[in-house]
């Protein structure tokens, strides 16, 4: 009998694990891991990161080994806060719509308020940055008026968003994946082709650069920290993409797809970073002399002049789809996917982006909105972490 119990338990035992390991499968699609991980990126990119801009004024700016342990910061950032407060949506009922999120993690209603107007204004004001990134690639490659290149970006992306949601995500994902690569490709041809030694003569100088006024420095109120800089940039991504990212929780059905997804998201983008922060450096020399609105294009015209044309296409392309993204976010927020008064919005926004972004120096917009909004987002970060540690022993005690 008790061979005969264990036996029993034994095949009981692997029978359990059996099906619980189906039923993980079941509910594990690395396909929308990927998806959405990749949609992240493509959201994220836009001017600012597919021109080298961000790379050069949060990053690669504060020279020495700043430049390899920031990104990391953001990384962190990025894992833990899209894992717990972003694309678990999935297994919150509270959270319906994105604008949802605020009042169930803030739970102060005036705080949640407060937040969800902030980023829905800051979100408005990045958009100008994105149609005048787009017309300062254009202008600096192919000498085209920026207001040009500004009105063909907003009708494309206009298009794309009157499908809806899965037709935006679809794109992003495919966009996003393709951006990720060609920056992978460039970052890589520098380092081997111009030598480590080409990122540390970079790293080191840079700060000579910086203090002749020819090369930005992200700052808050003058507020200039390496350590800052990186909790900055990620607070950026809470500003402009909370809602976007919370809607995207919601195709998830388990907290494997969800964490997955939030380090497949963090990894992706923090390559891109490292990508673009170490060719910046190794041709910091040329971007400066030529006074580069779009440093990673001048990187280009320095090492590969041949992908030139490529390259102006992949960084409208990675602009493309973070106004998509951003625009159909802040028309998500007052009305319903799809609907005519979500279009109408949409229209509007762009047609203030176009009149507002296309006469607006680019490098001036990124310095201004980017550290501000970077430091209201950090300030949400803390107020809606507290708040979903708070939820979470309460869903405890409750279950």
């Amino acid at each position: 009998m008790i061979i005969l119990t264990a036996e029993a338990r034994c095949i009981s035992f692997f029978r359990l694990n059996y099906q619980y390991a189906i039923s993980n499968m079941k509910n594990f699609r690395f396909s929308t891991t990927i998806s959405v991980a990749a949609a992240f990126c493509a959201y994220f990119i836009g001017s600012g990161f597919a021109s080298g801009q961000e790379a050069l004024q949060y990053f690669a700016a504060y020279g020495g080994i700043w430049p390899i342990f920031i990104p990391l910061i953001v990384f962190a950032c990025l894992w833990f806060f899209w894992s717990k407060i972003g694309y678990n949506s999935w297994d919150i009922p509270e959270i319906d719509a994105p604008a949802d999120a605020y009042d169930y993690f803030c739970g102060f209603k005036g705080a949640a308020r407060v937040a969800d107007v902030l980023t829905i204004i800051i979100t408005g004001l990045f958009s100008l940055s994105m149609f005048a990134g787009c017309g300062a690639t254009l202008e600096q490659y192919l000498g085209i008026p920026q207001w040009i290149g500004a009105i063909g970006l907003g009708i494309i992306a206009y298009a794309v968003i009157w499908f809806g949601l899965e037709s935006v995500t679809n794109v992003l994902s495919c966009v996003g994946l393709i951006i990720i690569g060609f920056v992978v490709l460039i970052g890589v041809y520098c380092f081997v082709a111009q030598g480590p030694g080409e990122i540390t003569d970079g790293a080191e100088k840079i700060s000579q650069y910086v203090d002749n006024s020819d090369v930005y420095i992200a700052s808050v109120f003058g507020i200039k920290n390496p350590l800052l800089s990186g909790a900055w940039y990620f607070g950026t991504f809470i500003v402009t993409g909370y809602a976007f990212i919370v809607a995207q929780g919601k195709r998830f059905h388990s907290y494997k797809e969800s964490n997955m997804a939030a380090l497949f998201s963090a990894i992706l983008f923090t390559l891109g970073l490292y990508m673009i922060t170490g060719a910046v450096l190794a041709n910091i020399d040329h971007i400066v002399e030529v006074k580069a609105q779009i440093p990673l294009l001048a990187v280009i015209d320095n090492t590969l002049p041949v992908l030139q044309p490529v390259f102006a296409l992949v960084v409208v392309a990675g602009i493309f789809t973070t106004i998509t993204g951003y625009s159909w976010t802040i028309g998500r927020r007052f009305a319903k996917d799809k609907t005519t008064k979500q279009r109408l919005i949409v229209g509007g926004l762009m047609i203030i982006g176009i009149l507002g972004g296309a006469f607006i120096p680019f490098s001036t917009l990124v310095n201004w909105i980017s550290p501000a909004s970077g430091l209201l987002g950090l300030i949400i970060a803390v107020y809606m972490t507290i708040g979903a540690i708070t939820k979470s022993k309460t869903r405890k005690k409750e279950s």
